[in-house]
């Protein structure tokens, strides 16, 4: 796996080991028609301005809220409960009750367009991801174009070793490209599938 990759995921790990690091676990999943969801646009949910092909609907937890690093340099910002947001801008763990998703410039894969792949620079694409990810022990991987869109995005599924899950949405705008990962409760549960399948299954709706 190339370099930006793993600090990619290092990234994202730190910020699940932050929910993690809460003093309790999250609660039994409620039912499913328990979990209330409103919708965003895409463009809203990168936090970038509108535009040609970001303008459709995706649907995420009512509960998260988008909070923004003013001191950020990458883009980054966070759609996360607001008292989870209140202990990470102070250094402290999030509570591992709420999901979060976290969006911000992608350090690792970019759309090459002549190649028409996406690509890190290091010899680490879409089509060798898969192996890559399974020599580091990663299961279950999917990797997968979400076709005929514009702008071109990539779907990434795998689990972890240590039982971490990664769900990540990479999107290319313009000379940029943008990752959006869901970070689940602690443990991982069945709002969480809920959760990741709506956004994903909104980003690769037919348009």
């Amino acid at each position: 796996m190339g370099l930006a990759m793993r600090r990619s995921c290092a990234l994202l790990l730190a910020l699940a080991g932050a929910a993690a690091g809460g003093q309790e676990p999250a609660p039994d999943p409620p039912e499913q028609a328990r979990v209330a969801f409103r919708v965003v646009t895409f463009s809203e949910l990168l936090g970038v301005a509108p535009a040609p092909g970001i303008g459709f609907p995706v649907e995420i937890p009512a509960h998260l809220r988008e909070r923004r690093a003013s001191s950020s340099t990458t883009g980054a910002l966070l759609w996360a409960e607001p008292a989870d947001w209140g202990l990470i801008r102070h250094g402290r763990a999030a509570s591992g009750r709420n999901g979060m998703i976290v969006v911000q410039r992608s350090g690792s894969l970019r759309y090459d367009a002549a190649r028409d792949q996406f690509a890190d620079g290091t010899g680490l694409d879409e089509r060798n991801l898969p192996e890559r990810l399974g020599r580091q022990g990663a299961r279950g991987v999917v990797v997968r174009r979400l076709g005929g869109t514009e702008p071109p995005m990539l779907l990434l599924e795998a689990e972890l070793k240590g039982g971490e899950h990664l769900r990540v949405l990479y999107v290319q705008l313009g000379a940029r490209a943008r990752s959006v990962s869901y970070i689940g409760h602690t443990p991982w549960d069945a709002r969480d599938d809920l959760a990741w399948s709506r956004l994903r299954d909104g980003a690769a709706a037919p348009r």
